[in-house]
């Protein structure tokens, strides 16, 4: 028998872990919105290499059958690249923050509470998403 592809199964456990990190039992902790952010990230990775990955078969298929205007469809087209190189971006400066987060609560347990406010999480993640959209606008053109 030949192995699933790896993607459904990732696909599947990302969704899983945004709805587990944001549960009301969970989102109280700052930490699990972090992983929640990342699991999203990891979640617009695998959806914009799939599709980009998909359309360049596509291409060759229609190529293949002699249709035309086969020039759009492109592996490189500049959305999907776009979009999953803001998503990369984001997600290695998710997975530095989730590491300064832990080193913070672990290393410096007692002044955790003032270096990691309970509602500072929600404004360290936006800011990093709009680091990676102001990073990677320049991939759209």
């Amino acid at each position: 028998p030949t192995p699933s592809p790896s993607w459904p199964s990732g696909f599947g456990a990302n969704l899983t872990s945004v709805r587990l990190f944001t549960h009301r039992l969970m989102s109280s902790s700052s930490i699990n919105w972090h992983l929640a952010a990342l699991s999203v990230s990891d979640t617009t990775i695998l959806i914009a290499s799939f599709v980009a990955q998909c359309a360049a078969r596509l291409a060759e298929y229609l190529t293949m059958c002699g249709r035309s205007g086969t020039g759009a469809i492109s592996p490189q087209s500049p959305i999907m690249y776009g979009i999953k190189t803001k998503a990369q971006t984001a997600s290695v400066y998710l997975t530095v923050g989730v590491s300064v987060h832990r080193y913070i609560g672990v290393c410096h347990p007692y002044k955790a509470p003032q270096l990691l406010p309970k509602n500072g999480s929600p404004g360290v993640i936006i800011g990093i998403i709009a680091f990676s959209i102001l990073f990677n606008i320049t991939r759209l053109f």
